[in-house]
């Protein structure tokens, strides 16, 4: 949850794929899993094809006002990922369901909500 949050947190307007590529990397090393992103593609810019371009290391993409994004951190077995478009007042979830368990994190005041594991 804390890798989504801080991909979540680095996507906005004019932002390179590319330096949200380094935030998602620091963020696997920062809570035990280095080099974890180089094990699956961890998302990108999304529309009219599954992904219109993939984030990483040579991403030189911006991201764009009203530009739908799915990102999606994984550690071997698992991944998680929430589409939303980027707007002027922020990020616009539109895969959010309401009986679905989620886990929060804030990053400088602002709340990212990531989903969790259901268990049936």
């Amino acid at each position: 949850a804390e890798v989504h949050a801080r991909m979540l947190h680095a996507t906005r307007p004019n932002v390179t794929a590319k330096e949200i590529f380094e935030v998602t990397k620091k963020a696997y090393s920062e809570v035990g899993f280095a080099n974890e992103e180089a094990k699956h593609h961890q998302g990108g810019a999304c529309g009219y094809k599954t992904r219109d371009w993939v984030g990483h290391s040579e991403s030189g993409e911006k991201v764009q006002l009203n530009q739908a994004f799915a990102w999606n951190p994984s550690i071997t077995g698992t991944k998680t990922e929430e589409t939303f478009i980027v707007t002027e007042t922020g990020l616009d979830f539109v895969t959010v369901t309401v009986d679905f368990p989620y886990l929060e994190n804030v990053i400088e005041n602002d709340q990212y909500f990531s989903p969790d594991i259901l268990i049936l």
